[in-house]
């Protein structure tokens, strides 16, 4: 049974993960982008980009696999853990344990340019040729190709809680729960219902652990892995579904010793929670 996450298909192909934490990716494998390695072990996180497949285990070691014209699967051997990763066409992004964000594979459009003054980030998203990331303040950074203001962030668009990046637009949660989308709008994806609003599911507070470097990573969100998008493309929101892989929070050197931030309302680790996002899914075919 398939009760942790079911990603949205990659070009022709599709992965998931089992309660276990067992990988699965079937469909196109014309570069071998669903030949999980036997040797993997369970994973906590997993994205899959145009031809390539991410997967981030319990240890907190990054894994790619598939495609690697571009580098997109050469994970920088001083990467050290990570807690989200994100894949787009040709590119891939993590974020590390301290919250830096690191970027490799193509970047003919500028999607693995980090910003030199981003500073930790909380969350990341990888659309087909751009990447978008929640700052620790909350707020939301995008780079990258631009050609439909994908990446043109409303000025007023306050703290967001979570991010998802399509092909080409981009969808991110206020804490209030509205959604706001922009970018690429032919077909209405970024067209959000009037009223509409993502629920966020309330949790208690809990004290930090006694000594969070103990802790198995458990990242919390991560972007959802673009496909290559034709004029079909569209969005979904799942915030209602049970996924048990956004159940854990993060226990292991999300802040590390000496960052210390104030989360925003809605992402969660190991010290701080409030609400908890269930699924935000932005895509050709987003499903669970």
């Amino acid at each position: 049974m398939v009760s942790a996450m079911c990603r949205p298909t990659s070009v022709r192909y599709t992965c998931a993960l089992n309660a276990t934490g067992e990988l699965v990716c079937f469909g196109d494998n014309q570069f071998y982008q669903c030949d999980v390695p036997p040797d993997l072990g369970p994973v906590v996180a997993m994205a899959a980009g145009g031809h390539h497949t991410c997967a981030v285990k319990a240890s907190g070691e990054l894994v790619c696999f598939g495609d690697n014209e571009f580098g997109q699967c050469d994970v920088p051997p001083d990467l050290g853990p990570v807690l989200a990763v994100a894949a787009g066409l040709r590119h891939t992004c993590a974020v590390k344990a301290s919250g830096e964000l690191v970027c490799f594979g193509d970047n003919q459009n500028g999607q693995r340019d980090v910003p030199p003054d981003l500073g930790p980030v909380l969350a990341v998203a990888a659309g087909l040729r751009y990447t978008c990331a929640v700052k620790a303040s909350g707020e939301l950074v995008c780079f990258g190709d631009n050609e439909f203001g994908q990446c043109d962030v409303p000025p007023d668009l306050g703290p967001v809680v979570a991010v998802a990046a399509g092909g080409r637009h981009t969808c991110a949660v206020k804490a209030s729960g509205d959604l706001i989308c922009f970018g690429f709008n032919e077909l209405g994806q970024c067209d959000v219902p009037a009223g509409f609003r993502v629920r966020l599911a309330p949790r208690p507070v809990r004290p930090a652990a006694p000594d969070p470097t103990q802790q198995v990573l458990q990242p919390v969100h991560h972007s959802e892995p673009p496909a290559e998008i034709s004029q079909e493309e569209g969005a979904a929101i799942v915030a209602e579904q049970e996924a048990t892989w956004i159940e854990h929070n993060i226990g292991s050197g999300w802040h590390g010793n000496d960052f210390q931030p104030q989360m925003p309302v809605g992402l969660t680790h190991g010290v701080y929670t409030s609400h908890e996002l269930r699924t935000f899914l932005c895509g050709p075919a987003a499903s669970l």
